[in-house]
């Protein structure tokens, strides 16, 4: 393991791609304790639980959510046919 630490998700952290990333290859919903893990795994480093969380909530509402939550604690990508 590096010795990379990643606090939080923003635009400068390369972790919205890395979540897109992770729903993109489960092509499924996927447990947010589930997809905080898979971005921890794949930067390398420590994020914040609560940053990946509010970044799955802040982008599955609004006029151009990209992702839809399925039930509670539950995300997936928002495929194109429903947007």
């Amino acid at each position: 393991m590096g010795s990379k630490t990643l606090n939080t998700i923003g635009p400068t952290s390369g972790g919205h791609a890395t979540v897109m990333s992770v729903l993109t290859s489960a092509d499924t919903e996927m447990r947010m304790r589930t997809i905080h893990a898979e971005v921890e795994r794949v930067l390398d480093g420590s994020v914040s639980f609560q940053s990946v969380a509010d970044h799955l909530i802040k982008h599955s509402k609004g006029p151009r959510p990209l992702f839809v939550r399925t039930r509670y604690g539950h995300y997936r990508l928002l495929r194109m046919t429903e947007r």
